[in-house]
């Protein structure tokens, strides 16, 4: 795998906290798990893992998420919340940050698939997981953040060929993943600080700005009972997605969402 850029990874960061402490793994199970690990230990808010290779890293409801050792980036990092419990909009913030990330470093103009997909050029080419960890009394929100930035279309396997991309597919020539992962920082940081003083509104209008695309259109959440069929209706300000069904409009908070694009 070729070396980390760390220089321009440095030179591109511009946050107070977020992202100074990296620790570029050779080798991990999950970049969450090893995050999570350390919430004990200080400086747990400045911590970010990238993995040069992971091994069992996660999607959304226990899904393995596809890894390349020369194109993917994953990394986690981890956030104290103020509330109890971290807010889901942490994932849209997240998503936030990495559709600006990758539109700054590239011009790329990418979709958010709500709520925690990056779509460039009508594929999947990202993905974010949080989860909930307490540590010293504290709540975290640990987010790992998987992005296919230089693989071609012909390195997915089958069953991925027909819905997955990268930005390099997406753009006809590879980007500097340091550049991304820097950038995303830069992002994310004020997303975190908007999130506790303002709530989640702010964060929520600027995810319905990337997805865009995907209003007005057919849609099934799968939320662990009964899916949810309808017509997507945007967002909420608190960040659930407004599904307009035979019976009336539903507000849902999580759970996976299937687009019909057509039409």
């Amino acid at each position: 795998m070729a070396a980390f850029n760390l220089a321009l990874y440095e030179r591109l960061l511009a946050t107070a906290r977020l992202g100074r402490e990296l620790a570029v793994i050779d080798e991990t199970a999950s970049t969450n798990d090893w995050v999570a690990a350390r919430l004990d230990l200080d400086g747990a808010d400045r911590r970010v893992a990238v993995a040069r290779r992971q091994t069992a890293g996660r999607g959304r409801r226990g899904r393995s998420w596809f890894f390349d050792e020369e194109g993917s980036l994953a990394f986690s990092f981890a956030a104290r919340m103020s509330a109890a419990e971290p807010s889901p909009v942490v994932t849209l913030a997240a998503g936030v940050a990495l559709a600006g990330a990758v539109e700054e470093v590239t011009g790329a103009r990418p979709a958010l698939k709500y709520p925690n997909d990056l779509i460039l050029a009508e594929r999947k080419a990202g993905g974010i997981l949080t989860e909930l960890r307490r540590a010293s009394g504290a709540s975290w929100a640990v987010t790992g953040v998987g992005v296919n930035v230089n693989i071609p279309l012909a390195a997915f396997p089958r069953e991925l060929e027909w819905s997955a991309g990268s930005v390099m597919s997406a753009l006809g020539a590879p980007a500097p993943k340091e550049a991304i992962l820097a950038v995303f920082f830069n992002h994310m940081e004020p997303l975190l600080e908007t999130l506790d003083k303002q709530g989640p509104r702010p964060i929520v209008e600027r995810f319905r700005e990337y997805a865009a695309p995907f209003e007005g259109k057919p849609v099934m959440v799968s939320t662990g009972s009964e899916p949810v069929r309808g017509v997507a209706r945007g967002m909420d300000d608190s960040g659930a997605l407004l599904v307009e069904t035979a019976g009336g409009t539903v507000s849902v908070i999580s759970g996976e969402t299937t687009f019909r694009m057509e039409g």
